[in-house]
């Protein structure tokens, strides 16, 4: 998997940055997972691998 965002508080806030911009952070908040800060860091890279491959870039 693709690490866009670092396990490091700098990396926690790019990655709730990013969660909220593309419309994420509330499922992410709302739907039963640990907002702790490796939590949200993992899940952001998860969406970011998944929207790269629907994608095709890394760009987002």
């Amino acid at each position: 998997m693709s690490q866009r965002f670092e396990y490091t508080g700098k990396g926690y806030v790019e990655a709730l940055s990013w969660l909220k911009e593309v419309g994420e952070w509330k499922r992410v908040l709302t739907e039963g997972f640990s907002c702790d800060g490796w939590s949200v860091i993992h899940e952001a890279n998860s969406i970011w691998e998944r929207k790269s491959r629907e994608d095709g870039n890394k760009e987002h």
